[in-house]
């Protein structure tokens, strides 16, 4: 661990920081940064800040994350909702102490269904709302190496995680010093 963040035995040869919602600007952005840090073989360090944001870009930057391998997530600050899948597709997962972990289920944004949606049609968004939900949590779990029912207690603990919490959950390797 202390060579991927202090460069002293296994650097990291890029640094990429997420802040802030994910996007799909910023799902597009990242995953071009770690498609050529495969081509150039490097290791990447992504320092992660965020309260979440799309479910689904969330994913596709956990699976860019995966084919790129050898890479790092740190927590810090907040670590939450869809960015967990982030944090959860990294071969290395820490999180400085005083990182806090939330999760929750997806839920129906207004303008998705819009404002004079039918009942037939808000049965659908929420059928489609859950089967995104069970994706998001068994790919999440499966990163981690848990299964998907640890990971849905949590979002029905409706509570706040600690950077101890996380690591005894499984979702972090270690702590570090903010």
């Amino acid at each position: 661990m202390p060579g991927w963040l202090n460069g002293a035995q296994h650097p990291a040869n890029v640094k990429i920081e997420i802040e802030g919602t994910i996007t799909p600007a910023v799902a597009k952005m990242v995953i071009a940064k770690l498609q050529a840090a495969k081509r150039r073989d490097q290791r990447v360090l992504i320092v992660l800040d965020s309260c979440g944001g799309d479910m689904t870009s969330a994913l596709d930057l956990g699976d860019a994350i995966r084919e790129a391998s050898d890479v790092a997530v740190l927590a810090r600050h907040n670590c939450n909702s869809a960015a967990l899948a982030v944090l959860a597709a990294a071969d290395h997962r820490f999180a400085q102490a005083g990182t806090k972990f939330s999760f929750h289920s997806a839920s129906l944004p207004t303008a998705a269904i819009g404002e004079s949606a039918n009942v037939v049609e808000l049965v659908r968004a929420i059928g489609d709302l859950r089967a995104h939900d069970r994706r998001f949590l068994s790919k999440v779990a499966g990163w981690l190496g848990i299964e998907p029912y640890a990971l849905a207690k949590l979002d029905h603990a409706e509570r706040t995680l600690t950077a101890r919490d996380a690591r005894a959950a499984g979702i972090i390797h270690e702590i570090t010093a903010p």
